[in-house]
C-alpha cells in the first residue's frame, strides 16, 4: 500500500503555482465520491492489508486536484515498521498539500491524529541532490505514535497543481496496479467538465472503462487492481511494454504542445553585447570559419563549462533559466543548456531549434497522448548544409569527430513549426564507445604464456566516467579498475606496468598496460588453434516466440554495445605455415547489429580489425527464423588462426625457446610484476607455474616457497612437492 501511495503522490508533484510551505487542513471537497466504509473488525488472516486505495483526480480551470484515500491494516510487526512513519512529498511552488483525515482505526474506535493541530515535521532537504536535481520538494513526516499490529491506518489527503506555463491546458497521470496485488476496495476516478476537451488513455490490458456524464462532469472509473497483465518478452520493442498508468490531457495534438513550449526557447538577443558570454561567441568566430567546426566548439563549451544541475523549483519544471544566468552560475539542466546552446548558435548564424525527447521511454512517445508530460528532456537540432546535427548539451565529450552522432532518444518532437513527431535515425557513431588495441606476443613459443600490451581508449560518456576514476582513484582502487578493464578484453591478466589518463583535448580516457596471460593456443584435431573472434560472440540472439500471443512481436537486437578491436598476434617462424580459418569478413548487419572485420597475415604477424555497434534495431517477426539461422551459421564459422601440422610438440618447442634465450623477456616481466606487488601472492604463483613449464625446477620451488609463506593452499604444497619429486 505504501508503494501505491508514493506512486500517486509522485505522479502529482509536477507543475507550478505558489502555495503554502506547510500542509493545509481542510474538509474533503464536495466533488469527491466517498469510498465504502472501512471495516476495521475484519479478523480474516487472508484479507488484503490494503483496505482502501481511492485515487480521484479532477481537472478543471487549469488545475489538477489529486485526492487520495488510503487505509492499510497493520497485519504484521514488519508492516508496522514499514508504514509507521509517514513521508508525504510536495512542492509548495507548484501547489498545496492538504490533509483531510489521519486516524488510527481500532475496532469501533477512531483515534484522530490531527485533532491537536499540525503533527507533521517539514523537512527541507533535497532528496535527490546526489542525482544533481534541485526541485524544491518538501517532505511532511510523522512517526505515528500508538500504531499497533491489527490497527488500520487511515490517511486522506489531496495535492493541487496549477502550472501557468501550460496556458490553461491540463495533464494528469495515475498509477494502475494489477494482480497479484490485492485490495479490499481500490479505484482510480477521473472527472472533468463536460465542456472540456479532455482525452484519456490507459496502456494496461483488460481495461473496459468508459466515461459517463454525471451532472456537469464527465467521469471515468477504473476498478483496481487490474487482472494480471500479460507477460511480454524482455527483448520486445519498448512500444510493446505496457505502462502501468492512466493519463489524461487537454492538449488537442502535438502542435498544441509545441505552441506551449516553443516560446520558452526564443533565443533572439539573449546574449548581450560586451558580455562575457558574447566574448565566448567571438572567440569561436575567431577560431573557426567553418559552421560545423563552430558548432562543435559551441557544443563543447556548453558541455564542458556548464555542470549539470536540474532546476525544478518555481516554474523551472518547464521554463529554462536565461543564458546569462546559466553562464554566471555555471550550472543548468537540459532546458538551460539547450537555451544557452541555441543562443550561441543563433549568434553564430547557425540554424537551430529545440527538440523535446524522453530519455528511457523514447520508444513509447509515438503511442502516448499529446502532452508536455510525454517528455523529460530537451536538446538541439542544428541544420548545416542540409544536414541535421543532433546536439545534447547535457552529454559529455563532444568533439568534431563525433559531431554527427545521433543520440538514442527514439521518437522526438522538434519545435520547428511542423508539429510532427520524428523518429531519430539509427546509425553507428563515428567512433566506437571503446577502442581496444591488443599486441599479443607468442613469437617465442605458442605454448608459453602470451605477453600482452593493451591500450583501451574510451570516448564520450564512457570516457567521462573513467575520468572520474583517473582524477579520484588512487592506489589499490585505481589498480583494480585497470585490472578489471584489461581482464574484460584480454582475460585474467597479470599486469606489470599500467597507466590511466584522460585527455581533455580529445575527450578520451586511456588505459594502457603490459601484462602476461595464459596462452590461448589450444590443440584440436592434432593442430594448435586460437580463436580470434571478439564481436560475433557478443551477439546473443535467442528470442523466445513460442507463445502464440508473442509470435507477432518483433525482437530488439543487441544494444549498448560499441567496440572496435585491433588485435595483432606475433607467432613463431615468421608465420610460415600458419593459416586463417573462418569468416574473414562479416555481414554488415547481423541480428540488428552493425559489423565489420578485416584480417591480414604479414610475415609472423596476424592482424585482425573488427567492430560491432549494437543499435537496438528491430528484427521483424517474419525474419526471426532467418536471422536465427544466420547467427548460428556465422557463429559456427568462428575466425581462428591455425598453426602448421608439423609445429613442434610442447617439450620440443619449450626446449628450443629456452636454448635460444627466448624466455628471458618473460623472466624480466615477472621480475617487474613481483616488484609491483612484492607482498601479494599472484606474481609469485604465476612465475612458479611459468618456471615449472620451462623446466626451471629450482626456480619454481623458490617461487612456490615464497607464495606459500604469503598465502598457503593445498595445491601450492602439492605443486612444490611434485617439483621436489622431479628433482629426486
Amino acid at each position: 500500500m505504501r508503494r501505491w501511495i508514493f506512486a500517486a503522490l509522485l505522479a502529482s508533484v509536477s507543475a507550478a503555482a505558489q502555495a503554502s510551505e506547510k500542509p493545509l487542513y481542510q474538509a474533503v471537497p464536495d466533488w469527491v465520491k466517498p469510498a465504502p466504509a472501512i471495516n476495521a473488525d475484519n479478523t480474516d488472516a487472508q484479507a488484503p492489508a490494503t483496505v482502501v486505495y481511492d485515487n480521484q483526480i479532477r481537472m478543471e480551470g487549469g488545475t489538477v486536484w489529486t485526492y487520495l484515500d488510503t487505509a492499510t491494516r497493520v497485519a504484521t510487526s514488519q508492516m508496522l515498521g514499514q508504514i509507521g512513519t509517514l513521508k508525504l512529498p510536495w512542492n509548495p511552488s507548484r501547489g498545496d498539500l492538504i490533509i483531510h483525515k489521519l486516524e488510527i482505526i481500532r475496532g469501533a474506535q477512531h483515534i484522530d491524529l490531527i485533532k491537536g493541530g499540525d503533527p507533521f515535521t517539514i523537512l527541507r532537504r533535497e532528496e535527490q541532490i546526489d542525482q544533481r536535481q534541485l526541485d524544491g520538494v518538501l517532505t511532511a513526516t510523522l512517526a505515528v505514535n500508538g500504531l499497533a499490529v491489527g490497527d488500520v491506518l487511515h490517511l486522506v489527503l489531496s495535492t493541487t497543481i496549477q502550472d501557468p506555463t501550460l496556458k490553461g491546458d491540463v495533464q494528469a497521470i495515475a498509477p494502475l496496479v494489477s494482480a497479484p496485488a490485492r485490495a479490499g476496495f481500490a479505484r482510480v476516478r477521473m472527472i472533468w467538465p463536460t465542456a472540456s476537451d479532455v482525452r484519456w488513455r490507459a496502456y494496461a490490458a483488460g481495461i473496459s472503462a468508459v466515461p459517463t456524464t454525471v451532472g456537469a462532469y464527465r467521469e471515468l472509473l477504473v476498478p483496481l487492481p487490474l487482472a494480471k497483465q500479460p507477460d511480454i518478452p524482455t527483448d520486445a520493442p519498448a512500444r510493446y511494454q505496457k505502462l502501468p498508468l492512466i493519463e489524461a490531457t487537454s492538449f488537442k495534438d502535438w502542435g498544441a504542445v509545441a505552441d506551449v513550449m516553443t516560446p520558452l526557447y526564443g533565443s533572439e538577443g539573449l546574449i548581450a553585447q560586451g558580455s562575457p558570454l558574447a566574448g565566448e561567441v567571438a572567440r569561436i568566430k575567431a577560431a573557426e570559419s567553418d559552421p560545423v567546426r563552430r558548432t562543435a566548439l559551441a557544443l563543447q563549451l556548453v558541455q564542458d563549462k556548464i555542470r549539470y544541475l536540474l532546476m525544478g523549483m518555481d516554474t523551472g519544471n518547464y521554463v529554462p533559466q536565461t543564458p546569462a544566468y546559466t553562464w554566471a552560475v555555471r550550472y543548468g539542466d537540459c532546458k538551460a543548456k539547450t537555451l544557452l546552446l541555441l543562443a550561441i548558435l543563433h549568434d553564430l548564424d547557425i540554424q537551430a531549434v529545440p527538440v523535446l525527447a524522453n530519455i528511457g521511454l523514447g520508444g513509447l512517445v509515438q503511442s502516448r497522448l499529446p502532452g508536455v508530460g510525454a517528455f523529460n528532456h530537451v536538446f538541439v537540432r542544428a541544420t548545416i548544409g542540409g544536414r541535421d546535427y543532433w546536439l545534447d548539451g547535457t552529454g559529455a565529450g563532444a568533439r568534431l569527430a563525433a559531431i554527427g552522432d545521433v543520440p538514442d532518444f527514439g521518437t522526438v518532437l522538434p519545435l520547428d513549426g511542423t508539429n510532427v513527431l520524428l523518429a531519430l535515425p539509427r546509425r553507428a557513431n563515428a567512433l566506437a564507445d571503446v577502442e581496444v588495441t591488443l599486441d599479443l606476443d607468442n613469437s617465442a613459443a605458442l605454448k608459453l604464456p602470451t605477453l600482452v600490451h593493451a591500450r583501451i581508449v574510451a570516448h564520450g560518456g564512457t570516457a567521462e566516467a573513467m575520468n572520474v576514476v583517473a582524477n579520484q582513484a588512487v592506489g589499490e582502487e585505481r589498480d583494480n579498475f585497470i585490472q578489471s578493464a584489461v581482464n574484460q578484453f584480454v582475460g585474467e591478466t597479470l599486469i606489470g606496468t599500467s597507466s590511466l589518463r584522460y585527455d581533455p583535448v580529445t575527450a578520451t580516457a586511456v588505459v594502457e598496460a603490459t601484462g602476461i596471460v595464459t596462452t590461448k593456443w589450444q590443440r584440436s584435431d592434432g593442430q594448435l588453434r586460437q580463436d580470434l573472434d571478439g564481436v560475433v560472440q557478443l551477439i546473443n540472439f535467442t528470442p523466445d516466440r513460442a507463445r502464440p500471443e508473442w509470435r507477432d512481436i518483433p525482437v530488439v537486437g543487441p544494444s549498448g554495445i560499441s567496440v572496435h578491436r585491433h588485435v595483432t598476434i606475433d607467432v613463431p617462424v615468421q608465420g610460415k605455415g600458419f593459416t586463417i580459418a573462418g569468416d574473414r569478413t562479416l555481414p554488415p548487419i547481423l541480428a540488428g547489429a552493425v559489423l565489420s572485420r578485416s584480417v591480414a597475415v604479414d610475415g609472423g604477424r596476424i592482424i585482425v580489425d573488427e567492430r560491432i555497434d549494437g543499435l537496438g534495431a528491430e528484427v521483424a517477426p517474419a525474419d526471426i527464423a532467418r536471422v536465427r539461422t544466420e547467427v548460428a551459421q556465422v557463429s559456427s564459422r568462428t575466425l581462428r588462426a591455425i598453426a602448421p601440422a608439423d609445429h613442434p610438440q610442447y617439450y620440443e618447442e619449450i626446449a628450443a625457446a629456452t636454448r635460444a634465450g627466448k624466455v628471458k623477456p618473460y623472466e624480466a616481466f615477472y621480475a617487474q610484476a613481483v616488484a609491483r606487488s612484492p607482498k601479494e601472492p599472484e606474481a609469485y604463483a604465476s612465475r612458479a607455474a611459468f618456471r615449472f613449464g620451462v623446466f626451471d625446477w629450482n626456480g619454481a620451488i623458490e617461487d612456490y616457497t615464497k607464495v606459500i609463506a604469503i598465502r598457503p593452499t593445498p595445491d601450492l604444497y602439492l605443486g612444490r612437492a611434485y617439483t621436489y619429486s622431479i628433482l629426486g
